[in-house]
């Protein structure tokens, strides 16, 4: 009985290991989405800085 109830403990541990370790790659990956996201704005109101100056320069 003992041995089983120690097999349970260890089984539900893993299992919550299992579940964090989900959540946090979730959470990982929409961090990932948005930091992406952040830098292709970035990126392209520089383009736009970049071709403004430009046609400055041009008139």
């Amino acid at each position: 009985m003992n041995e089983f109830l120690t097999n349970e403990i260890f089984l539900y541990l893993a299992l919550a290991c299992v579940v964090v370790s989900f959540f946090l790659w979730l959470r990982s990956r929409k961090r990932r989405k948005k930091e992406l996201e952040r830098r292709r704005s970035l990126s392209q109101r520089f383009l736009q800085k970049m071709k403004k100056k430009e046609q400055k320069r041009i008139v």
